[in-house]
Parts: C-alpha cells; sequence; structure tokens
C-alpha cells in the first residue's frame, strides 16, 4: 500500500503528565475516510486518534510506571489494512533534567484505611491525594491497578506555586475497596520511582429490598399504551429509573419522589405513567437503580397488547439541500409516518426531532423537517429514529424511493468547509512567554487559512475557562485575530488552551506538534494559589443523637474550613423521611472561630422522628480560577473516614404531640 508512509512528523508535546502527543501525515488522499490503524511500542501504551480522515493522525504514547531509564527515542510500529510501517519518535522523558524534585508530603482523603458507607443516599465517593514537592522537576502520577480501573492513570496537576514548594493534586471517584499495593504513586523523569503503594480503603453497602411491577393498558379512545411502573422501598430513597422508547431516546427519571405510604406494607410507592406508541413491536425494559444497585425489571406483555405491526410504514417523499450562508446548509426532509420520528442524524451528528420540525399534519402523517448542517464531505449517512423502536440508515447517493427512483442527494463540493493543519497558511503569537504575579497578562493569535472565510467563527477557550475569547476576521491582514487572556495566578509551565473553527477543533498541543515550540505558550513567572477551601473537621450540634424539646429545637453542624480565599458556602440537609433538599448559606456572619462555621437548623418540637444528614455541601472562594485538567471533588471527602458519624443527627420526637 504506497499511501501508508509517513510524510509528515511534528515535535512530541507533553499533556497532563501522562500522554505524549505527536502529529503524523500520511500520503493517503486528502479526504479518504479514516479508518482503525493501530501501533505499538514498549515502555508505553500507544494509541493512533483520527481527526476524521486517514490522512491526518496523532499518536498518542501514554506512560507505564516502573521503567529504570528512558530510550533517546521510541521506536513505534504502526500497521493498517495488513501493512505496516515504523516511526521513531523523540521521547521526552530522555530530555528531562536531572531530578531535584524532592517529594515533603502525599496527604490522601478519605485517610488510608477508612471503611466508607453507602446507603439510600447513594454516596459517590472519591479518593484525592495533595502532594506537596519542593524544588519540582519531574511529572507525578497515580495509577490505579483495583476493578474496575485496573492500569488506569490519574495526573497530579498542578495547583499551587512558589519558587520552592510546588502543590499537586490528583482526583479519582470511588466505585470499589481499593487493596494494598492496588494504588501507587509514581515520581516519573528519567526513571520511575514509587513515592506510595500502602494505600487502602474498603467500601460497605446497604441495599434496602423493592418490589417493582409494571403494567400496561390500551386507551382506545387516543389509541397508545398507557405504561405504569410502580416501585416499593422501605425508605424514602432516590431510586432512578430508566426506560428507552426508541435506540436514540432514553428517558431518565432520577429524582422520582413517592405519592403515597401503603399503609399495609408500610412502605413507600413510587409511581409513574407515560404512553407508548400503538405501533410499537419492542416493548422497552425498565431499569431501577435503588441505592446504587441495579434491578431491571421484565417487562411484561399482557395478551390486551397486540401491536398493529402490519399498519406500520414510513417513507421518504424528498430531501433537498440549500446553501444558507457558508458554511452552514439546509437539509429539508419530507416524511410520511404512522409512527412518529423522535430524532434524525447526519453523519453521526444528531437532533432532537423537537427541535428541528417545521411542519405537521397528525391526520395524515406528514411532517417536514429543516436542519441546519455544516458538511466536512460531500458524502454522509442519514439515520431516522422512532417512537417504534425502530431505526431506518440511508446512504447519499443511494435510494430512497425506489418507486419513484429517487437518490439521496450528495453534498456540493463547494458547499463543504474543510479545516486541517494543512490549511493554516500562518499561525502566529504576538506573545509566548508570560508573567501573572501580578496581575493577567495577555497576547494576541494572529493565523490565516488558505480559504479564508469572513463569516467563520473563531475562538479560544483555555485550560482555565470556557468563556469563548472570540476572534475577528482583519479586512487589512486577511488574518483571523483573537485577543487571549493568560489569568493572574496561572500555574507555570504550558498553558493550555483550544481554538474553535466553526466545528473544528485544534488543541494547542497539536498546534505546538504541527508547528514547533514558537508557537508554545508558556508561564515562566507567577505565584499560584489553590483557592478551593477545604474541610478540616466538621462537629454536630449539639450532639448526634438530640431530642425534640419546646417548641423548636435548634440542630446543625460546625465546620471547620481552611484554604485562602473563603468567600461562603451552601449545604443541602435532608432527612430519611424528606428528601427534598433544604438549603442553607453561611459565611462570615456565621464564624463561630477561627476558620469555624456553624449551620443551624431549626426543627419543631410538634414532629415526627428522622434523622437528618448532610447531603451536599458546596464551598465558593475569592476567585474561580480553576484549572479544569484537575477534576472538582466533593468537599466532604476530606472529613469521610474521620467524621463521617458527624454528618447526621437522630432527631427523637414525643409520640405524644405527633400531629398529622
Amino acid at each position: 500500500m504506497n499511501d501508508f508512509k509517513v510524510i509528515k512528523q511534528g515535535f512530541p508535546s507533553l499533556v497532563n503528565s501522562i500522554d505524549q502527543y505527536s502529529y503524523l501525515e500520511f500520503a493517503f488522499p486528502p479526504f479518504l475516510p479514516a479508518e482503525a490503524m493501530n501501533c505499538t511500542t514498549t515502555l508505553f501504551k500507544c494509541q493512533m486518534l483520527s481527526d476524521g480522515y486517514a490522512r491526518f493522525q496523532k499518536i498518542k504514547l501514554s506512560i507505564i510506571p516502573g521503567y529504570l531509564s528512558q530510550p533517546a527515542t521510541i521506536p513505534v510500529t504502526l500497521s493498517y489494512r495488513g501493512s505496516s510501517t515504523s516511526v521513531d519518535i523523540i521521547n521526552l522523558l530522555a530530555l528531562a533534567d536531572s531530578r531535584t524534585s524532592n517529594v515533603v508530603s502525599e496527604v490522601i482523603y478519605p485517610p488510608s484505611g477508612s471503611n466508607l458507607f453507602s446507603d439510600y443516599q447513594q454516596t459517590q465517593y472519591s479518593v484525592i491525594s495533595f502532594l506537596t514537592v519542593l524544588n519540582s522537576n519531574s511529572l507525578f502520577n497515580w495509577y490505579f491497578y483495583s476493578p474496575p480501573f485496573f492500569d488506569s492513570a490519574v495526573p497530579f496537576s498542578l495547583v499551587e506555586y512558589n519558587n520552592t514548594h510546588s502543590l499537586y493534586l490528583a482526583v479519582q471517584s470511588l466505585d470499589n475497596a481499593i487493596g494494598p499495593g492496588e494504588a501507587k504513586s509514581y515520581i516519573l523523569d528519567q526513571t520511575s520511582t514509587i513515592i506510595n503503594q500502602l494505600y487502602t480503603i474498603s467500601k460497605s453497602s446497604s441495599y434496602y429490598s423493592f418490589v417493582p411491577t409494571a403494567s400496561y393498558e390500551y386507551d382506545t379512545t387516543y389509541q397508545f399504551n398507557l405504561v405504569t411502573v410502580e416501585l416499593e422501598y422501605s425508605v424514602i430513597a432516590k431510586p432512578f429509573l430508566n426506560t428507552t422508547i426508541s435506540p436514540s431516546l432514553p428517558i431518565s427519571h432520577p429524582t422520582l419522589f413517592p405519592w403515597i405510604l401503603n399503609p399495609t406494607t408500610l412502605r413507600y410507592n413510587y409511581r409513574y405513567s407515560y404512553p407508548l406508541n400503538q405501533y410499537i413491536s419492542t416493548i422497552p425494559n425498565f431499569e431501577f437503580y435503588p441505592s446504587g444497585k441495579n434491578a431491571q425489571v421484565p417487562s411484561p406483555v399482557p395478551p390486551s397488547f397486540s401491536p398493529q405491526q402490519n399498519a406500520y410504514s414510513l417513507i421518504i417523499n424528498d430531501c433537498t439541500i440549500q446553501q444558507i450562508v457558508f458554511p452552514q446548509i439546509m437539509f429539508r426532509l419530507n416524511f410520511t409516518s404512522t409512527c412518529q420520528i423522535l430524532s434524525i442524524s447526519i453523519s453521526q451528528k444528531s437532533y432532537r426531532a423537537n427541535d428541528i420540525l417545521s411542519y405537521y399534519d397528525a391526520t395524515i402523517g406528514l411532517s417536514i423537517f429543516d436542519i441546519l448542517y455544516t458538511p466536512s464531505s460531500s458524502d454522509y449517512m442519514l439515520n431516522i429514529q422512532d417512537a417504534c423502536y425502530r431505526s431506518y440508515n440511508y446512504a447519499s447517493g443511494t435510494l430512497f424511493s425506489p418507486l419513484q427512483s429517487k437518490l439521496l442527494p450528495t453534498i456540493p463540493s463547494d458547499y463543504i468547509l474543510s479545516i486541517n493543519y494543512t490549511d493554516f497558511t500562518s499561525f502566529n503569537f504576538s506573545k509566548i512567554l508570560f508573567d501573572t504575579t501580578n496581575d493577567n497578562d495577555y497576547t494576541t493569535l494572529m493565523f490565516g487559512l488558505s480559504k479564508p472565510y469572513r463569516e467563520l467563527v473563531t475562538y479560544v477557550t483555555t485550560y482555565y475557562s470556557d468563556v469563548k475569547q472570540k476572534g475577528v476576521f482583519d479586512w487589512d491582514t486577511g488574518l483571523y485575530v483573537i485577543n487571549i487572556t493568560i489569568p493572574k495566578g496561572s500555574v507555570p509551565g504550558t498553558f493550555y488552551y483550544s481554538l474553535f473553527i466553526d466545528s473544528f477543533v485544534f488543541t494547542s498541543y497539536m498546534m505546538e506538534s504541527y508547528f514547533g515550540t514558537p508557537v508554545a505558550l508558556k508561564v515562566f513567572n507567577t505565584e499560584s494559589f489553590y483557592y478551593v477551601p477545604k474541610i478540616e473537621a466538621i462537629s454536630a450540634f449539639p450532639a448526634i443523637n438530640v431530642p425534640a424539646t419546646g417548641p423548636s429545637t435548634n440542630i446543625g453542624w460546625i465546620f471547620t474550613i481552611s484554604g485562602v480565599g473563603f468567600s461562603y458556602g451552601e449545604v443541602n440537609i435532608i432527612s430519611d423521611i424528606d428528601f427534598f433538599p433544604y438549603k442553607i448559606n453561611f459565611g462570615s456572619s456565621s464564624m463561630v472561630g477561627n476558620g469555624m462555621y456553624r449551620v443551624n437548623y431549626p426543627v419543631s418540637g410538634t414532629c415526627k422522628s428522622q434523622t437528618y444528614s448532610i447531603y451536599n455541601v458546596s464551598l465558593y472562594s475569592i476567585t474561580d480560577l480553576k484549572n479544569t485538567f484537575t477534576k472538582e471533588y466533593d468537599p466532604l471527602t476530606t472529613v469521610y473516614g474521620t467524621y463521617q458519624n458527624q454528618l447526621r443527627i437522630r432527631v427523637t420526637c414525643d409520640p405524644c404531640i405527633i400531629t398529622f
């Protein structure tokens, strides 16, 4: 295969301290659709990623710890359709300076040896690690070898920095227990060294029994099948109901509330009803997720349910394509359908029918849909899904109406917008080195395209903000211009961004790989602080068991919070018989000591005995500067395993004064 050869290879770029990316361009024709391409090497996990076409690829090499040294180059074997070739990738780890990093401490929450408990609240736990390093010049990763993660890697992201010390944070969701040796933190540079492999945590759950039922009833007046789903549960919880009425349209109900207490069984009844089309031939199953445990309810088909399959039909009457304003076109699709159309997809871009419906006549089942679409190829696939659990696929250039010999039209070549790396005629920044110690810094991106269209929407987002920093087209220079803000306190090192040109996305690390280091943005001087507040301790007030006395009793919690720039917080309180959250704000007016804040919740003396608990806590700082490479975590993570018994308060009421 003469086209399967590399004609351009970019310089590698490191992302997230785990993955090294490089641009590869092959000799394939420019618009040849991408197919599976594989790569193999040693010391790294290897993956080939396409931007939609076989010609333009990126190779992703992920670090595997446990090595003693690193070669200067990484030999990689590429395979495609039975052919193979090879490339040598520069190894950035081998270019690392001699190690000066000295790990001062690693603090993990919840503490090692903790036993976490899940009940009807379905708490989603995480484990987080704060790593303090002196004179850091290395990479730091956290590897998990326990199910379901196996060899998953989590980067330690730099969140605070001064001239000597660096603070890193890693966050991993916790679905199962972690045993000895199943979580290992590493220093990675020319060699790999284990920091900690002794962390363990156990997790137990309490599931409540439930009795689900499903029934159907045909409504002769409106001609549909009414589905009723019921679930009886022993506590007020938040069972998750999910069903699918078409391959593309799941119906999810994550916060069902009980509608009655069964006086016989003393169990709470959850009920939901919705219609199904009379022509549906596949009866969907219902899935319940009570307390984190999945349970699928079989869908009984009563004798009275008989779908009228023979009366069903779907006909495409017409399909036209019209250019609106380049690069947008409009598909106008005309259908006659016995069953309602729920969604339409064009080349995997999906549209809900309600969003694109321009005309509907229920008497004859006629629907007209207008779809705005930005094409990147003349060919496309059309997929239609309906409320009868049917899916239909058509390809451009093929018959959609054999009786009338009508073909699904292809998209004219002059309607197509396609932008890849080779279309950039220039790509420059006014400044690439930044000092964010005392204030924001700024730069201007200027780039040209081989086919400059003034109508193109261009903007940049950074890893500190999803705010669109929009660009303009400069008529004098023929260039697109975008002003970019580098926020005060940005951590040192590479400043990551994404460039959006209409529907095309170009990441900073791939642009660096393609154009080289002159387009790499670097923060060289800064003082950054980790502004996310941390809960150091929590205590129930006045105790974890409280008798309700008098007309009203105050309960609550005292939070001890550390961190630079804490502004205010929100806490949601629920009980085991009332799952609707009661939100309380707290801040400077709630302070009862140095870094200590009290949250009060009044309980009426005329009450029913119940257990109140903290359902959710949100903490806000004076700045919104957050690195999007770092996952957010539940603020209660730092007290789980240590103060978890303080999160609930049992209030006992006098049964003699209960009123209903």
